[in-house]
């Protein structure tokens, strides 16, 4: 939290859109803050917050206020969980196959998308330092929290089940 705010400080935020990007080294067990940012989150969290509630689109209200249009106060009616989560391999090489789509992972009451930052040939890592090292990411949501929780991560294993790395 400390150091959200010191980086919050560094880039001058005063409250409007922020973000900065912290990733955890599990093998140094360090934490490095790599990208403060006075712009919206990345990582489709804004799109994650239009899945999750009604009526509500993140995108629009900011090009209003950054175009001076008044902002009436919205109340945020949640209707989903969301859950995103970056694809990582589990072995350093090179990417030979991966699947396309969720098709067939998924279930009918599940909504979800999954983009592929890598692509056949690509060289790929295990131990990602930044996002462009990480394979893709899935995004997904469900009207149940434990149930979201739960199975961004059995979904992510499905996947990695069906990725080739040699």
């Amino acid at each position: 939290l400390e150091g959200g705010r010191f980086m919050a400080s560094v880039c001058g935020s005063n409250g409007g859109a922020y973000h900065n990007e912290i990733f955890y080294k599990n093998k140094t067990d360090e934490l490095i803050a790599v990208e403060p940012n006075l712009r919206p989150a990345g990582g489709r969290i804004w799109d994650a917050a239009k899945l999750a509630f009604r009526n509500f689109d993140p995108w629009r209200l900011w090009i209003h206020s950054m175009t001076g249009n008044k902002i009436n106060n919205v109340k945020l009616e949640r209707e989903y969980y969301v859950a995103f989560k970056m694809i990582t391999a589990e072995k350093d090489g090179i990417l030979l196959d991966m699947p396309l789509t969720l098709d067939g992972l998924l279930s009918k009451e599940e909504y979800g998308e999954i983009v592929w930052a890598k692509k056949h040939g690509d060289k790929v890592v295990s131990d990602p330092t930044d996002n462009s090292e990480c394979l893709g990411h899935i995004l997904m949501r469900h009207r149940e929290y434990k149930y979201v929780d739960i199975r961004i991560d059995e979904v992510e294993k499905l996947i990695q089940s069906k990725i080739f790395i040699k």
